[in-house]
């Protein structure tokens, strides 16, 4: 009779180890820069004028100056950016779109001026680049006088609260669930760190806390607040895609340095670039004026 002495030695297995997620080594610088700004930024918000226009002026400037890094629309660029950038916020805060107008017309007028100096072989990509000077007067300048409008409002300094509240939520929850959970690429051609479960986890987040600044804390009406924090949400994902993809487009990693960890101006405030018209938008559907 045999018997079967020796023990089974187990199989070793072929399975991957746990991949091991953390927040990244940025994280750190992320969260001090805005836990020292932050509270700046609700001060000038509660405050109001002339601290907040000060502060929306400057950022609206460097805004520009940083998206003339990305385009690089010739030697005038930057200073044509800049007027195009205040000329639609003029435009808009005056109710004054001759002004506008006329700094496009300037605008083209130059670039015409600059391509006959320029040599044929670079003139496809000048103009192209000179396109997107305007449009990025466009892009910076409208959100930044909207913001303004926001602000006058009655309530308006509650309705930017919850703007903001909405906007950091998504932007920052967005950040945490995809490097803690993410597995699906959302747009890999435009942004290949953004996921599909980090999109998740960010847009409930914006809602929930807008919800909750908005209603809890600034005791508004929740309907109202739920959609804006809804739209805010979700244009600040459609932002934050918009500008990968310009930056893709002119293949500039980031548009500056100035904030550490979250990189320049314009790479912070891409979310609220499409998120404060969206707010506008909804302020006027329910007829808070």
């Amino acid at each position: 009779m045999t018997t079967e002495s020796a023990e089974k030695v187990p199989e070793k297995t072929t399975e991957a180890p746990a991949e091991h997620r953390t927040l990244g080594r940025d994280f750190g610088r992320r969260l001090l820069t805005a836990l020292i700004g932050g509270p700046l930024i609700i001060w000038i918000i509660y405050t109001g004028a002339p601290f907040f226009a000060i502060a929306v002026l400057l950022v609206a400037a460097l805004a520009a100056y940083e998206m003339n890094n990305i385009v690089r629309p010739g030697h005038f660029g930057i200073a044509m950016l800049e007027v195009m950038t205040f000329a639609t916020i003029a435009a808009v805060m005056l109710q004054a779109p001759l002004v506008l107008l006329t700094a496009i017309i300037v605008t083209v007028a130059i670039g015409i001026v600059e391509s006959l100096m320029m040599e044929e072989s670079k003139l496809r990509y000048f103009w192209r680049n000179w396109v997107f000077l305007i449009a990025g007067g466009l892009y910076v300048g409208l959100p930044m006088a909207l913001l303004l409008v926001i602000r006058d409002y009655p309530d308006g300094r509650w309705w930017v609260g919850v703007l903001f509240a909405a906007n950091w939520a998504t932007d920052g929850f967005a950040l945490i669930g995809g490097r803690l959970f993410g597995r699906t690429k959302l747009a890999p051609q435009i942004s290949p760190g953004k996921t599909v479960e980090g999109v998740r986890v960010g847009v409930l987040a914006g809602v929930l806390i807008g919800m909750a600044v908005g209603v809890l804390l600034l005791k508004l009406a929740p309907l109202p607040v739920f959609i804006a924090s809804a739209v805010v949400a979700l244009l600040t994902v459609v932002g934050d895609l918009l500008e990968s993809w310009l930056k893709r487009t002119f293949q500039v990693k980031d548009s500056g340095a100035i904030l550490p960890g979250h990189g320049g101006i314009l790479d912070r405030i891409d979310g609220l670039l499409l998120a404060t018209p969206g707010l506008f938008i909804v302020l006027l559907f329910f007829g808070i004026w």
